[in-house]
């Protein structure tokens, strides 16, 4: 039998969107961005039922994408003239690939444009040229909110491992973030020991689980995650983690349609 989340934990799901890479065989043209950007909000219209929040992703592995606040900011347009249910939007923002100045300037960008909250991670190393900043993720954070940034502007959050590391999640805490989100969780029992040590200092604790399908086994192992444990029953490893956290991020990598069904499957 599929999982079915209890009433009370119903309404808690983020879903990872990655924006359409600018690099292919050349340059992509204009028209083709927007055919793109026009496929990823047919994918929004699909998950919106069943979702409350779209993360979109900022430049994978270093790779060049659309940036995830013009992304963002175009979902967030065309949902707001939707008068269906509608997620919100978050956007992650790799700090390696901007300057303290540039960072402010898009926070910024993200308030104006309606965006619920941003992501700070420092991403991968930049496939051309060097880091821009070399602060970790926290200490931006804590920067934004000494220049006066609040949560009723925009809320931010930063990332945590996925098993139990008492100092780095109290040096992330200290940087007064809204929420921490884990790197993907191999174990529900990481997420419950997780959650045990942050014990409601932060408003949100999201834990980041991948569709456990044969589809996405490659990119799971690259985490050490064995899919094969879940693969029967997708949905309730997803149920499990939630038990342990305020909400959950859903990435399914590599089949968008094995993501679609399980979220459909948790409501």
């Amino acid at each position: 039998m599929p999982a079915v989340l209890p009433a009370h934990l119903s309404k808690k799901i983020v879903y990872e969107l990655d924006p359409p890479h600018l690099l292919g065989d050349g340059l992509l043209r204009k028209e083709d961005i927007e055919k793109k950007l026009e496929h990823l909000r047919k994918r929004v219209d699909q998950l919106e039922k069943n979702v409350d929040e779209i993360l979109i992703t900022d430049s994978v592995l270093g790779f060049p994408r659309v940036p995830a606040i013009y992304v963002a900011d175009h979902l967030v347009s065309s949902l707001v003239k939707d008068e269906k249910r509608k997620p919100e939007v978050m956007c992650s923002l790799r700090t390696c690939d901007h300057s303290a100045n540039a960072i402010v300037r898009k926070v910024f960008e993200a308030m104006i444009s309606g965006i619920k909250g941003m992501l700070f991670v420092r991403g991968d190393d930049p496939r051309f040229g060097g880091s821009l900043n070399p602060e970790i993720p926290s200490k931006v954070v804590k920067k934004l909110r000494e220049i006066g940034f609040r949560s009723n502007h925009i809320k931010f959050y930063l990332t945590t491992g996925a098993t139990l590391n008492k100092q780095n999640i109290d040096r992330e805490i200290a940087s007064d973030p809204d929420g921490l989100v884990t790197q993907i969780i191999r174990n529900p029992e990481d997420m419950k020991e997780i959650s045990k040590h942050v014990g409601g200092r932060v408003s949100e604790l999201i834990g980041t689980v991948p569709v456990p399908s044969a589809a996405n086994a490659p990119s799971a192992q690259m985490f050490g995650f064995d899919v094969s444990r879940y693969a029967r029953e997708p949905a309730r490893f997803v149920s499990d983690v939630l038990r342990y956290s305020t909400r959950i991020l859903v990435t399914s990598p590599r089949s968008f349609d094995d993501g679609l069904e399980v979220v459909n499957r948790l409501r």
